[in-house]
């Protein structure tokens, strides 16, 4: 599931260290933090970035100040008085957030107090909340501890430059922001007792819209009772979770285990029994046996004899799965959860990519196993599902799995399939393998790409073996959205969806795993893609779902703004490095950069001004021609939607246009101003004089652009967030960007 591996991962046994500062990743890169220039000084911006979430005591703790004196740093820059600071921010659910904004500003210890973590905490999130230390660059930049010393007259006076600015821009009304993390408290009542849904043996799969990704079980939280029931109505009748399978059991001989064990497999059948209600089966993602930290092998005689291939960059070994112990292991943990947890729906697997499993599931080894090696990534694979399979089926006969092929070449599948148990489902990504030629650039598609779609012949084949060997077939897709746009719940690309479910049925599929940790919001798009009906015209399963959600009279402009959005959409750059690391999530809050940084843009978190990882395999006026394709497209759609009239719908259907008219008026501005900073680093980066206008001309649109994103999302608590990156920007990261702006007009 990722493009690049994370070069150095925390350790992850509990037992192997307490509080303490050595657990967290360390690397050899040594770098210094940036430099945020368009602030007085470090401080400085520590307080502004943290205004509108962290108290001013707690910044005050961080940094050795009295909270007066923070107060006195905010009020130098305009900022209002604080309220409404959310008990989010510190949760698992948010601290994402502020570990990104203060990455550069904080070192280990003072971010552990900023988040009010220990250390344990925190290197285990580092690790297991969706390789969240690769997304902050593998690495920890150099942070001098960050103390209070009183501003100088320089800096206050440059403080009080920043107060005009903010000022101007309406920075008085900043906490009346929508309130972060709301939709989870309008998720959390159904609107029904139950919800009648399609009775088949199909599996239609989704991730929720905001679960805890790292260790969802601690808590009950993940998919509460209006969540279940909404997806249910869009034709979702499967949710899936991520999980460690040690955390799910206590330790078991030499193996290792979870003391809270019993408390994870209590809240498992709590969000078991309340999803049955809605028709909604609750599955597990295995990516098992996980592999070790080295030194975890090295505290007994018999840890020792487990250690299969060693990966040197991530400081784990892989427990190997040729010794009968481990199989064992896997075996007698899987059957016990199941077990414990007998109406679980399943689990689906990865066995060849994402954490060290089985000792051939990466590449990036330097020793590899040569049991292992010896027999062949066929038979390991084979047997490691095998096992799996066979300990669900102990454990609860009514469960079932899916393998996925991830990271399965296209001729070791045709060896693998064969070989599963003929109970397994069998799920390929949908579109992998398709060829795609854009802005003079031909590649070939992996996953994540929306704008491409499927199915690929190569997943053709490979179901149509998968059958003839008696397995049912399923496919992996991204229906509301992809890493190519993150930052609201759904893109408005109907006819993409539409198009592509209709291929999949038409193909005998019927399985789908609708989203990977981003797209799990009920809406239109899960609803057309799970309910289309193949008896009827593709005109008339769009023009339905228009009708049903907007009304008869105006089903027609949607329609065609949904057609021109999706056209648009299919001219996308599409190149998986590039949609890990360009701008297009962060979008217009992604600050200007006046000088280069010598940054490295890292996977869906900081863009910085890295316009080459952004092009990827594009040449740069490639690149940013195709993104001023789906920009000019977006704008054109959405000119359509501003002629809809409202008057003429329901009030429930005003409601759901007024939301996702801001929705796609936000993929419009991000992909405006992917355009706008592309040429601008362009320019600076030619450093010619004459470039001076046309510079000043994009900082123009950038604050026109960034002024329209902060209306949208002072009225939108959706706007920004995505459940494993938490809020790629709020409000205050606005305003930092109309900072920048007006940095480099006078640099």
């Amino acid at each position: 599931m990722r493009y690049l591996s994370i070069i150095v991962l925390c350790l992850i046994s509990s037992f192997l260290f307490g509080n303490d500062l050595a657990c967290l990743p360390v690397s050899r890169l040594k770098k210094d933090a940036m430099q945020y220039e368009y602030f007085p000084n470090r401080l400085y911006a520590f307080v502004f970035r943290n205004w509108t979430s962290v108290s001013a005591e707690r910044l005050a703790k961080v940094v050795g100040a009295s909270q007066q004196q923070i107060e006195e740093m905010a009020t130098d820059m305009g900022l209002p008085p604080q309220k409404n600071i959310s008990k989010w921010w510190e949760s698992p659910k948010g601290y994402i957030t502020l570990l990104r904004r203060n990455w550069h500003l904080l070192d280990y210890p003072q971010m552990l107090t900023l988040l009010n973590l220990d250390a344990k905490t925190l290197s285990m999130r580092l690790l297991h909340d969706d390789f969240l230390y690769e997304k902050l660059g593998a690495f920890k930049p150099i942070c001098a501890e960050l103390k209070y010393v009183p501003p100088t007259q320089i800096e206050k006076k440059r403080a009080r430059g920043i107060a005009e600015v903010l000022r101007k821009n309406g920075i008085e009304s900043i906490f009346d922001e929508a309130p972060k993390y709301s939709f989870i408290e309008n998720f959390s009542v159904a609107k029904t007792d139950g919800v009648n849904t399609k009775k088949d043996d199909s599996v239609r799969m989704a991730f929720s819209y905001f679960s805890d990704y790292a260790d969802p079980l601690m808590t009950d939280m993940s998919y509460p009772d209006g969540l279940l029931a909404e997806l249910a109505e869009k034709g979702v009748n499967a949710v899936w979770l991520h999980i460690v399978l040690n955390s799910l059991v206590e330790p078991m001989g030499i193996f290792p285990g979870s003391s809270d064990a019993p408390k994870r497999i209590k809240n498992l059948n709590k969000l078991i029994e309340r999803a049955e209600k809605y028709g909604i089966k609750v599955w597990l993602y295995f990516n098992e046996p996980r592999g070790m930290p080295d030194s975890f092998f090295e505290t007994s005689p018999e840890r020792a004899e487990l250690k299969g291939t060693h990966y040197p960059k991530l400081t784990i070994t892989s427990m190997c799965t040729s010794n009968p112990a481990v199989l064992m292991w896997l075996s007698d943990a899987t059957e016990k959860v199941f077990k414990q947890a007998p109406k679980l729906g399943g689990v689906f697997t990865i066995t060849a990519s994402e954490n060290p499993t089985n000792c051939l599931s990466r590449s990036d080894f330097d020793k590899r196993c040569k049991i292992c090696e010896q027999r062949g990534k066929v038979d390991i694979i084979s047997e490691v599902n095998n096992t799996i399979y066979r300990a669900i089926k102990r454990g609860s006969p009514t469960a079932q799995m899916i393998a996925w092929d991830w990271k399965w070449k296209e001729e070791e599948t045709m060896e693998i399939l064969p070989r599963l148990d003929k109970g397994i489902i069998y799920m390929t990504v949908s579109e992998i393998g398709c060829k795609m030629e854009r802005g003079g650039a031909k590649s070939t598609i992996n996953e994540y790409s929306l704008s491409v779609v499927g199915p690929s012949q190569r997943a053709i084949n490979c179901w149509k073996k998968a059958k003839e060997c008696g397995l049912r077939t399923m496919a992996k897709v991204q229906v509301n959205l992809s890493w190519e746009f993150a930052s609201a719940p759904a893109l408005p690309v109907m006819n993409i969806a539409g198009r592509h479910t209709k291929a999949l049925r038409e193909n005998g599929v019927e399985n789908f795993l609708l989203s990977w940790s981003l797209g799990g919001y009920p809406t239109a798009n899960l609803e057309l893609f799970n309910t289309y009906d193949t008896s009827k015209s593709f005109s008339e399963n769009i023009t339905r779902i228009a009708e049903k959600y907007y009304g008869v009279s105006q089903a027609d402009k949607i329609v065609q703004a949904w057609k021109i959005f999706s056209e648009a959409f299919e001219e996308y750059p599409f190149f998986i490095s590039g949609i890990y690391y360009g701008p297009h999530n962060v979008g217009v809050a992604n600050p200007i950069f006046s000088h280069k940084t010598n940054y490295t843009a890292t996977m869906v978190c900081y863009p910085y001004d890295d316009l080459r990882s952004w092009r990827s395999i594009f040449k740069e006026d490639a690149y940013i021609s195709q993104m001023q394709k789906l920009a000019t497209g977006f704008e054109k759609g959405m000119q359509i939607l501003k002629s809809v009239d409202t008057s003429k719908m329901s009030d429930v259907q005003k409601a759901e246009f007024e939301k996702t008219y801001g929705w796609a008026d936000t993929a419009r501005i991000h992909f405006v101003s992917v355009v706008n900073q592309a040429k601008f680093v362009q320019l600076r980066d030619a450093n010619k004089p004459e470039n001076k206008q046309s510079m000043l001309t994009i900082l123009d649109a950038e604050e026109r652009l960034a002024k329209e994103q902060l209306a949208i999302v002072m009225k939108d608590a959706h706007i920004g967030f995505e459940s494993s990156n938490h809020y790629f920007y709020t409000a205050i990261d606005l305003y930092e960007k109309f900072l920048s702006i007006d940095f480099a007009r006078k640099n």
